[in-house]
């Protein structure tokens, strides 16, 4: 009974339920109209069979679109009250936030690449590009406070380079029609201030001593999904470490590391940056150029605060 429950309120349950209403009601109809109109059971068939495909044309949009909102609204609602009924006003505004207000990254990817820096032993290039995508799938339009930082982690940079932001894409894309999107990609090499507009919605980018912050507040509008791209580029020393920590939830995190051979990369949980190394999942081989390119997929979830830690340096000797 539990099986047969669960199976009829999918939305897949409907559909099938209504294609078989207006195959019914088609196939009435067709054998009415073989039956003299004389005999008592031709317009039964023909009634039946009008109100078949009536209900198959007419309430199937009606019910799935209602069923959609009425099971989005029912649990927001009902968390509403069970919250106002057990806790403090202030606790119960916190977790009503934390529960519907708060997005979460999906398909997020960390790419990183070292290379070498002409004329500067001493230091690499490193680049960074964050792809995920964040869905609203409320009925309501949401704010979405986006924030990256590029740390500087050389205060004194090489002479002619400027840490920042090289390339940026934010696309924000309807759930009900692929067609409706907005879509922004700019060049923030050097830039201050507002880079870019999406929505109405500037993107400020600011440096000081220590990072360039991108940050913007995008509103997501109701059944929406934000599809983000940021490129970064920094200089940093031949060995050093680099934090990465969540500011939203993540159910998972793809990381691909490019570096030349010679340089080992560690990578750490920032629960234990005290413990051994992770082994990635697909170490690579070194190409015609001798680089590598490494990867990690952590499916164990992250929540704000959470994170890993990068490590590189050169590859100890070997005795």
């Amino acid at each position: 009974m539990n099986r047969i429950s669960s199976w009829w309120i999918k939305p897949s349950s409907f559909v099938i339920f209504f294609v078989f209403c207006g195959l019914v009601g088609v196939a009435l109809v067709v054998t009415a109209a073989d039956i003299p109109s004389s005999h008592i059971i031709a317009p039964t068939l023909q009634g039946v069979g009008i109100a078949l495909i009536s209900t198959a044309t007419v309430a199937a949009p009606i019910t799935l679109y209602g069923n959609t909102l009425f099971m989005s609204q029912f649990r927001e609602l009902t968390v509403d009250k069970l919250l106002e009924m057990h806790l403090a006003p202030e606790l119960a505004k916190i977790l009503r936030q934390d529960s519907f207000d708060v997005g979460t990254y999906d398909n997020f990817k960390w790419r990183l690449s070292f290379e070498s820096m002409p004329a500067k032993k001493e230091f690499l290039i490193l680049q960074a590009r964050r792809e995920y995508r964040i869905t609203n799938a409320t009925y309501r339009p949401r704010i979405l406070p986006i924030l990256h930082s590029a740390d500087i982690i050389l205060v004194i940079q090489p002479q002619g380079f400027i840490p920042g932001y090289r390339k940026v894409s934010f696309t924000i894309v309807s759930l009900e029609n692929s067609d409706d999107r907005d879509h922004i990609e700019f060049d923030a090499t050097g830039q201050e201030g507002t880079a870019a507009e999406l929505r109405g919605r500037p993107i400020i980018i600011k440096r000081d001593k220590h990072a360039v912050m991108l940050k913007c507040d995008l509103e997501l509008p109701p059944r929406s999904r934000l599809i983000a791209s940021v490129a970064s580029e920094t200089s940093v020393q031949v060995g050093g470490t680099e934090p990465y920590i969540f500011a939203l939830p993540a159910v998972s995190m793809d990381l691909i590391v490019a570096h030349p051979s010679w340089l080992d990369i560690g990578v750490l949980s920032l629960k234990n940056i005290s413990g051994d190394s992770i082994p990635p999942d697909d170490p690579g081989l070194p190409d015609q150029a001798d680089r590598i390119e490494e990867s990690w997929t952590f499916n164990q979830g992250f929540l704000p605060g959470h994170g890993i830690q990068l490590r590189w340096g050169p590859q100890p000797e070997r005795v």
